[in-house]
Parts: structure tokens; sequence; C-alpha cells
């Protein structure tokens, strides 16, 4: 105890840019935090094997903030930090969304890493859930960027998992977070739905999850879902053929209640691509 004081009061002392070698990685690491302004110290503190990765990432956060680093540096510390073969999935991500939040990588990049990691990681199935969760509720404004990110992670994800994964109950759950993490007020959120329903770049099993996600989400009731369904066929891009087949998939799926299924027959129906005697659709 008498050690560790004498050794305080003398770094203490010390310049503001010098660093001291304390018996407890703790107090290192805050003096290192304190006095890390600059590309060179920040490497050398990440090499510190005596810092722990809770330390490490700490230090990455703080470094994708700092106005005196440029963003290749910012970029080359990043890749460093996630070299680390200690760190866990869950680790990666939180910093790959630090860098997204600070500006320092777009979305994009920040999406096309969860799927390379998912590749590789060999972590569980929920861990790589858990993961793929926080990086579609760190983008807040654009919900078909989030439904590209669920769909690419839950290919990747069915490629990789174990034998039994639900992934349709994984991406319905997916989706509902997308929905509930978009910003704004529930009108904003609806009118972010509904284009995203409206679009004709996005398919009808998109458009259906969505609606159920909607549903999830409290957003719309279950008496709202025929609406909405009507909407999404109504903007289906493609023949009659293509749309009709696109329709059966959606009414065949076991991802699809069975309110959503009539939905679909009614919305066939009234857009006109079968007639109501028509037994097309079963």
């Amino acid at each position: 105890m008498k050690k560790s004081i004498i050794v305080l009061i003398v770094c203490a002392m010390q310049a503001a840019f010098v660093s001291c070698e304390y018996d407890s990685p703790e107090i290192r690491f805050q003096q290192t935090t304190n006095i890390t302004n600059d590309y060179s110290e920040i490497v050398a503190a990440l090499r510190d094997q005596t810092l722990t990765i809770a330390q490490k990432m700490s230090l990455i956060e703080e470094a994708m903030k700092m106005q005196t680093l440029t963003v290749s540096e910012k970029l080359a510390l990043l890749e460093q930090a996630l070299k680390d073969q200690t760190m866990t999935l869950s680790d990666k991500m939180t910093l790959m969304t630090r860098a997204y939040e600070s500006g320092v990588v777009k979305y994009e990049e920040l999406t096309d890493k969860l799927i390379s990691e998912i590749k590789s990681a060999g972590t569980t199935t929920a861990e790589k859930l858990e993961a793929i969760k926080s990086v579609v509720e760190a983008q807040t404004t654009d919900l078909k960027a989030k439904m590209d990110l669920i769909e690419k992670a839950m290919t990747q994800l069915s490629e990789t998992t174990e034998k039994g994964f639900d992934k349709s109950a994984a991406a319905s759950g997916l989706v509902k977070a997308a929905i509930e993490s978009l910003k704004g007020s529930v009108d904003e959120k609806l009118a972010a739905i509904s284009s995203a329903i409206s679009s004709q770049t996005t398919t009808l099993a998109e458009k259906i999850a969505l609606i159920k996600g909607s549903v999830d989400a409290g957003l719309v009731g279950e008496n709202s879902t025929l609406a909405l369904v009507q909407k999404a066929i109504e903007a289906l891009s493609g023949s009659v053929e293509e749309k009709l087949a696109a329709i059966n998939g959606a009414i065949t799926s076991q991802t699809t209640t069975l309110t959503e299924k009539l939905a679909l027959i009614k919305g066939s129906v009234d857009a006109g691509l079968v007639g109501e005697n028509s037994t097309l659709l079963s």
C-alpha cells in the first residue's frame, strides 16, 4: 500500500504527457487514456498486454471521437483492434457500431463486416443473433437498409448454424427490432413501413415480414393487415404470372399467418389478378 501511494505521488508529478507504470492495470489505463491524444500513443496502448479487452475497447471508442485523428488513422486503429483473437463477436460489432455512429464507417461497411464475421466466428447462434440485432438497432432511419441486412444475415446464418434452427422466428424477431428502433413518431415509423411495403425492390416475403413486424411492434392492429397486404400486392413488379407465383409462395409459406393468407387471397381478387371463383390460390 505504501509503495503504491509513493508511486502515485511520483506519477502525479510527471509531465502531462508522460506515461507511468503502475502495479495496477486499471490505474495505468486511466493514465493512458488521459495522455493519449495521437495515433502513435494509441497504437502503443493497444499493444499493452496488461490492458483488458474492455479497456482497449474503451480506448478505441474514444479514439473514434477524437478530432486530432484522421479518418485513415481511425480506420487503421479499428482494424488493429479487430484483429485481437480474444475479442468476441459482440465486442467487434460494438466497436464497429461506435465507428459507424462516429461517422468513421458507413452502414454498408458495418453490415459487410458483420456478415464476414458470421461466416468465420466460432460463436453460438444466440451470440450471432445478438450481434445482428445490435447492428440492426444501431441504424435508426433507413428501414430498407435494415431489411437488406436481415435478409443477408439470415441467409448466411442458415448456412452456418446448427440443425433445427428456427430461421422464421429469428427473422421475425429481428424485423420487430428493426421497426421498433426506427427514429421518429408513430406516424413517421408507419410512413417508413408503408414506403418499404410500397417499394418495388422489396420482395413480397419482406413486405409480409414488415406487416407482421408492425403488428408485433404494436404499431398497427390485426384489422389493419388487409389494407397493408393489398398495398404490398399492388406494389409487386413483374408479369401477372410472376405476381401470382410470389403470392402463391407467400400463401403456402409456413411463416405466413392465417390472417395474412386470407388477406393475400382477398388482395389478389381486389387487384384483379384472380377472380372470386379462382382456385389458383389455395
